[in-house]
């Protein structure tokens, strides 16, 4: 069987493995010089200084470890990334089988004879061949969105994938469009040498702090002071995000702890602070679907804008309309955030216009898909991701056609998605699996319930929940992780597989395309503890250890009993009496979900038991504390006058601390 993989980014790299790995004879075509797609060294779409938004351990694919996890997590820079992908196509052997350089012109179906006719350019060359199977993986960069009341503009006009360093606005006035992770990272780069930088959004954004220990307890929390570090899991975003633990939680509990955590930090460091102007704006952001907050919509996974907001080193202008004339452009309606250095930069200033001068505008309007280049006899390609079984096989085609790499998860990165999805796609080729009969309804009735969880941003048609997309992908391959065998020996190993974010390397653990090595060669590397989320969210994470087996249960049977009175395009009071991961992809609790609740009990037990421990330590450490306090002598008066400076010298005074 012959496979052409479109595309040699990160999904690209997977496919192909995974397609050599099954034995095929696969080849991956790429328009670039070299691997990698947009973090290629060539791509023209990436700026200096970019790191991702997702730890390494996260972006690295589920059989080959990032080479520094002896370390810790880390987010790796664009370069970092790419000489990780070099490697892994080095390791697996991949290289023979890229061939760079070519532009697929033109992919035609041939219905009659089963088989692709693909034709293609490289070096000026033009050739037709002919594949049993075609994947896409050329990624959803394809062509650059400005919206066409940008292109009044009469200065410098750009688009995101046009913006490569803080050297192309020095000096000028800047409005940045858009509030996504690729606008954040913008904004940032951009207040470093530009007169002025404003950030207009249309809505709130939903934007979340890389790291989590430092947002709680770091009052000048800056998240670039961070970014070449390496971590343990619990200094991550993502072990509030992706664990076992937190995905236990009911949608609804979990939406009230995130209300409760940023209340908590936004109080604690006041409203000048970068925790003030987060609370601020997701406030606002989660205000349309309390109960399911940063759930209902695109996060942005960077806090930078936010600290350079609190600093008063750039706007923020949160505006549903704008209207531009020449080179000044007018908001309406505006709530501005960090105007000027007047006030508290989480106290907008409301207006119901607010004009300004710019230079230069970046549009950060992300990208539109382009597929006018496949065809087939009889048969039209829908282009909407959410209508595609798993986000990869659109109606009408079979297994003939795949797209991979165009499941982008709300929290977690696309090559995981991609590499999972391409182990099904193996698995289909291979005959061990087959699609489901009626796939193109399933995909349909997924699509609606992936719509109605994420209503705030229903358009984003690529987006996927992480943990209930990997899993139910997962279970098609049959490799659903569960506790490695070690922990019969090491019960402490449950703590891990309970409370870790559900890294790629777990889907390794066992069953098809099992490399137990690979994923120990990552869990082993830290403690079992080292993923513990803070306080008072990991409480509620242990009752509902306990508790949500027998809520899920329960459900369960109601969904068996009355499907018509508990299921709509999501099941009814989804945010109540389901865990989070059960809701989405039908993924109802099977025999092995069950089988995994003895370990889920034990893991809380012992996570419990430490808290309580720890507790108590700290509770007779104040105590013995106090009681030395308590007797140890007054010095008599004399010798403190004996020791009181000169007045005036200012020696031995206690410091004082001034918020700046």
């Amino acid at each position: 069987m012959k496979v052409l993989v479109v595309g040699a980014g990160p999904s690209g790299l997977a496919a192909l493995k995974e397609m050599r790995e099954a034995g095929f004879d696969a080849t991956a075509v790429d328009v670039r010089s070299s691997i990698g797609g947009v973090f290629a060294a060539d791509s023209g779409v990436t700026f200096d200084g970019l790191h991702l938004t997702i730890s390494s351990v996260f972006m690295a694919f589920s059989d080959f470890p990032p080479p520094d996890v002896d370390q810790g997590a880390k987010f790796w820079t664009q370069h970092e990334y790419y000489d990780y992908l070099c490697g892994y196509a080095e390791h697996f052997e991949l290289w023979p089988h890229i061939e760079l350089g070519t532009r697929v012109d033109a992919a035609h179906y041939d219905h009659e004879r089963g088989r692709w006719e693909v034709r293609s350019t490289h070096e000026d060359e033009q050739r037709s061949r002919w594949f049993d199977k075609l994947i896409v993986a050329s990624g959803a960069s394809h062509t650059p969105l400005v919206p066409e009341t940008l292109r009044r503009f009469e200065g410098q006009l750009l688009h995101s994938s046009d913006y490569h360093s803080e050297e192309q606005v020095r000096g000028k006035r800047v409005l940045v469009v858009g509030m996504g992770e690729g606008g954040a990272d913008v904004a940032s780069s951009a207040a470093r040498t530009a007169e002025s930088v404003t950030v207009w959004g249309r809505r709130f954004p939903d934007c979340a702090p890389r790291f989590i220990e430092k947002f709680m307890h770091d009052p000048a929390y800056d998240e670039c002071e961070h970014l070449g570090e390496h971590h343990k899991p619990s200094g991550l975003l993502e072990c509030i995000t992706i664990s076992r633990a937190v995905r236990t939680l009911p949608l609804g509990v979990w939406s009230a702890g995130l209300h409760g955590l940023t209340k908590d930090m936004a109080a604690r460091h006041g409203p000048d602070s970068m925790q003030g102007v987060a609370r601020a704006m997701v406030e606002r952001a989660w205000s349309a679907d309390y109960w399911s907050s940063d759930t209902s919509m695109v996060p942005t996974k960077s806090g930078v804008t936010l600290t350079a907001a609190a600093r008063h080193q750039l706007d923020v202008v949160i505006a549903p309309d704008a209207t531009v004339d020449g080179g000044r452009v007018r908001f309406h309606d505006a709530q501005i955030f960090g105007r000027g250095g007047d006030g508290a930069a989480a106290e907008p200033t409301e207006v119901a216009t607010h004009d300004a001068q710019f230079d230069v505008i970046v549009a950060c309007t992300g990208f539109g898909l382009d597929f006018e280049w496949i065809t087939a006899s009889h048969a039209q390609l829908t282009t909407n991701p959410r209508t595609w079984f798993k986000h990869c096989f659109p109606p009408n085609f079979g297994d003939c056609l795949a797209f991979v790499g165009f499941a982008r998860p709300h929290s977690g990165g696309i090559p995981a998605c991609a590499e999972m999805v391409s182990r099904y796609v193996a698995q289909l080729y291979l005959g061990n699996r087959e699609l489901p009969e009626h796939y193109p309804a399933l995909a349909r009735a997924e699509g609606a319930a992936e719509e109605a969880c994420f209503n705030l941003t229903p358009n984003y048609t690529m987006l996927v929940d992480y943990m209930a997309y990997m899993m139910s992908v997962a279970k098609l391959v049959g490799c659903t992780p569960r506790v490695r065998p070690t922990s019969l020996a090491k019960p402490s190993d449950f703590v891990k597989d309970w409370t870790f974010p559900l890294w790629p390397c777990f889907f390794r653990t066992r069953g098809v395309g099992a490399n137990p090595a690979a994923a120990e060669a990552v869990l082993s590397r830290f403690g079992p503890y080292d993923a513990l989320a803070p306080m008072p969210l990991l409480a509620i994470e242990i009752a509902a250890g306990f508790v949500m087996p027998v809520v899920n249960a329960t459900s369960l049977v109601a969904d068996t009993l009355a499907p018509r009175l508990t299921r709509r395009a999501l099941p009814r009071l989804y945010r109540w009496r389901l865990s989070k991961k059960h809701f989405l992809y039908r993924n109802s609790l099977t025999l092995d979900d069950l089988a995994r609740v003895p370990a889920q009990w034990a893991a809380a037990s012992m996570v419990l038991w430490r808290v309580i421990k720890r507790g108590v330590a700290a509770t007779l450490g104040r105590a013995g504390r106090s009681t030395q306090v308590a007797s140890t002598p007054r010095p008599e008066p004399a010798r403190v006058a004996s020791a009181r400076p000169a007045e005036g010298t200012g020696e031995g005074e206690v410091p004082r601390i001034r918020a700046s």
